[in-house]
């Protein structure tokens, strides 16, 4: 079981979930359960709910954010130091958010039976302006694509954490 959060309210958010149709399609192909949380189901409330009534043992949430939190749709919080990283706690979490494996990320992987794999600095792409509508079909922004969703289809082929994490960074 697999939850995703896809925040689409701004071009970096709409380039990060259209980039995330990919890894839904490979879920799909294998034949592994996935909740969509989409544009303005990426909130706290579904989000939160989600999480304690299916259990997943992948999470992908991305969307702003920094080392304290990560925003989902229209930058609504959806977790936080100090208020709710415990939802977190025993999954493996992919965060494609600025900033966020910094505290929190720490604070999330100090849970038993926890991984998070997330970004230190700033995350950022380059893109074209004429593909905003686009995003997939950007060659520009590409090579991020393919970095960024190196983690999550590594993981649904079954491959450990490392691995994912190392996919990721030879790409």
């Amino acid at each position: 079981m697999m939850i995703i959060t896809r925040p689409e309210h701004d071009p970096t958010t709409k380039y990060i979930s259209c980039w995330s149709t990919i890894v839904l399609e490979a879920a799909k192909k294998a034949k592994i359960e996935c909740v969509d949380l989409w544009r303005k189901k990426a909130n706290r409330k579904d989000f939160e709910g989600r999480m304690r009534k299916l259990d997943p043992s992948l999470v992908v949430i991305q969307g702003h954010g920094s080392a304290q939190i990560i925003t989902g749709h229209d930058n609504e919080p959806l977790v936080s130091v100090g208020e709710n990283e415990s939802v977190l706690a025993g999954k493996i979490t992919y965060a494609v958010s600025c900033e966020a494996a910094k505290d929190l990320g720490e604070r999330i992987a100090k849970n038993p039976d926890t991984t998070f794999i997330g970004y230190n600095d700033k995350f950022v792409f380059t893109q074209q302006n004429e593909k905003w509508h686009r995003p997939i079909d950007d060659e520009r922004a590409k090579p991020f694509m393919e970095t960024s969703n190196q983690v999550p289809l590594t993981l649904i082929k079954g491959h450990d954490c490392h691995n994912a994490y190392e996919r990721s960074q030879e790409v």
